[in-house]
């Protein structure tokens, strides 16, 4: 930390906060898991807050470079440590972010997004519901931080990804953080059950090509 000059932020880095938040699960679509069928899941304890990696026991990567484009704003956050280091246990942490966020829903049945997974097919469109188009389709890519095997539509030995199933939810958020020269990149996210307004939760990273 003395070395960086930077604030240490639950696992993530103060100085370049917006482009750490784009990190996403190495245990992605397509990869070979025949051998090892199931469900990685967030820990039934509280870890970290779920914008953090440390909320999760799984491998992560980074999607973005620092030079990203950013096309969110961080307002402020605040992270709870037991104990006297900002290095101990997280209890509790947020933070407030300016962006455009789009509410979205699948645009295929929930039989063909459980039972296939193909980066060209139909089932990896979304309809998005915005301000100023009701149903525009656009097509992501989908990087939830859990996944979920089925062993029984492995083709080639490769596992097949319900996405549906490892989101949870027919419908989300999508709210990009940066853009590359090639691609918009930003986050999954869903709202909580708490009754404070404009408050979300994390589910996963996303990228559409421009």
């Amino acid at each position: 930390q003395v070395f960086l000059k930077d604030k240490y932020i639950a696992g993530l880095w103060g100085k370049h906060l917006l482009h750490h938040l784009t990190w996403n699960t190495v245990s992605s679509p397509g990869a070979d898991i025949v051998d090892d069928w199931g469900k990685t899941s967030r820990p039934s304890y509280y870890q970290a807050p779920s914008w953090s990696w440390a909320s999760i026991n799984e491998s992560v990567e980074n999607l973005v470079d620092f030079d990203a484009r950013p096309l969110a704003t961080i307002l402020d956050y605040s992270v709870s440590i037991d104990g006297p280091s900002e290095f101990g246990r997280v209890t509790d942490g947020h933070i407030r972010i300016r962006g455009k966020l789009s509410q979205a829903t699948f645009r295929a049945s929930d039989k063909t997004l459980r039972h296939k997974w193909d980066e060209f097919d139909t089932a990896h469109q979304v309809v998005l519901k915005t301000k100023s188009s009701r149903r525009t389709i656009v097509s992501p890519t989908l990087l939830p931080d859990i996944w979920v095997a089925v062993p029984s539509v492995v083709d080639d030995g490769v596992a097949c990804y319900p996405v549906r199933d490892a989101i949870g939810s027919r419908s989300f958020y999508l709210f990009p953080t940066c853009e590359t020269e090639g691609a918009w990149i930003g986050l999954l996210l869903q709202r909580t059950d708490s009754e404070v307004r404009g408050q979300y939760r994390r589910l996963g990273a996303f990228t559409v090509l421009k």
